[in-house]
């Protein structure tokens, strides 16, 4: 396997997680929950194409999405129309379950390198945005400071007033609303 040269690369991080999804498979024949992940995927990889993004992995249900660090706005604009669409998904209605994103966004330098065919990328807003999302409310998308600071002027954001990210104590965190 051929691994390439790590390249510096200013980004922006998206991952986004379904909550409460081990309960989910827990109320649903592994059919009924095997039909409910292949929608939300599909909301996912159409939605981080659509908006510009790629998919660097997804796990489970979670998803984790690059965008070029200059295109906030994309990265939000992704966050927030998957959380209008994650409601829509036909086949939890079908069921009666309610499905909700947390995700989280953070920009700024990364380490990427290609593993064979496989893109890995290294560096701080990768696990930051990994601690946003675990921070987030159901269907609330917190950034970092650096990601707010990029954002256009029509982006609407409030001060996020929970407990610190564990390893980014320092972090100015925001939720965003829309844009």
């Amino acid at each position: 396997m051929s691994i390439s040269t790590p390249t510096k690369q200013f980004v922006t991080v998206v991952f986004m997680d379904l909550v409460g999804s081990t309960a989910l498979a827990q109320r649903m024949t592994l059919e009924q929950y095997g039909e409910v992940m292949s929608e939300v995927l599909q909301v996912g990889y159409l939605r981080v194409a659509l908006f510009g993004g790629r998919v660097l992995q997804h796990q489970g249900d979670a998803l984790v999405c690059l965008f070029d660090g200059n295109k906030v706005e994309s990265a939000l604009r992704l966050a927030q129309e998957c959380h209008k669409r994650i409601h829509e998904i036909g086949a939890a209605q079908r069921i009666g379950a309610h499905l909700q994103l947390r995700i989280g966004i953070a920009t700024g330098e990364v380490l990427s390198l290609n593993a064979g065919v496989t893109l890995a990328v290294y560096g701080l807003p990768v696990n930051m945005s990994r601690r946003l999302c675990s921070r987030a409310e159901p269907d609330v998308t917190l950034v970092c400071e650096r990601t707010y600071q990029g954002s256009p002027p029509e982006a609407v954001f409030s001060e996020f007033d929970g407990e610190s990210l564990k390893d980014f104590a320092n972090e100015n965190v925001y939720v965003f609303h829309w844009v």
